[in-house]
């Protein structure tokens, strides 16, 4: 097997008759290449290269919205409750190390601590129940857990000069209509399906289509 590392697929010619499938790639130097490859295995993300390049894709019925950022700093929901019952729910380790989720109505907010010592923080909304464009910009994001997670907002607010990104995923759940095939293709992970924004290390999604 031969990487080509920062290589990028610029088309795919999926010829099932012959021995290989053919590809076009650019190379990280720029160089444009021509490829042969006995099997084709997509690993392109959302972008989903070949689910469209074969009109796979498949609506699905879960519909949500999600918006999130990074505050450069540690957020430790330990500290947001004195309720002795509440903290020993947690009887080894530590409750700002996990991914905690904070529940309500149409939504629910993540806080998970980051390598970097970052946290993000997301919310995942019903359509619903909660307008997207309630959420879509950062501001408008900070007022909305003013109004439905105000511990949380309060905390983000300390954190103001450290924010430092946000992202926005509108309608994010999909689906697709075959993840493989005798023709010697198929796809793996998140170019399948999606049920979820952010998909932490460790999370393996297995997709469930016939071929």
């Amino acid at each position: 097997m031969r990487f080509l590392s920062g290589a990028k697929v610029e088309a795919v010619d999926l010829v099932p008759g012959d021995e290989h499938h053919r590809l076009r790639v650019r190379t990280s130097d720029g160089t444009t290449r021509n490829v042969r490859a006995r099997w084709v295995v997509d690993a392109t993300g959302r972008t989903s290269l070949l689910k469209r390049r074969l009109g796979l894709a498949k609506s699905v019925g879960h519909r949500a919205n999600a918006v999130w950022f990074r505050v450069g700093c540690p957020i430790d929901v330990d500290q947001w409750s004195d309720d002795p019952q509440w903290h020993a729910r947690i009887e080894e380790g530590r409750r700002e190390l996990s991914t905690n989720h904070l529940m309500g109505p149409g939504y629910w907010v993540w806080l998970i601590r980051l390598a970097s010592g970052s946290t993000s923080v997301g919310i995942v909304t019903d359509p619903d129940l909660h307008r997207f464009e309630d959420l879509n910009r950062f501001e408008r994001a900070l007022e909305w857990l003013d109004a439905h997670e105000p511990q949380c907002a309060g905390v983000v607010r300390q954190h103001l000069d450290r924010i430092q990104d946000f992202r926005v995923m509108k309608d994010y759940a999909y689906s697709c209509e075959q993840v493989f095939s005798a023709d010697r293709w198929c796809l793996a992970g998140r170019p399948a399906s999606s049920s979820t924004p952010c998909t932490p290390r460790g999370w393996t999604s297995s997709p469930s289509a016939t071929a």
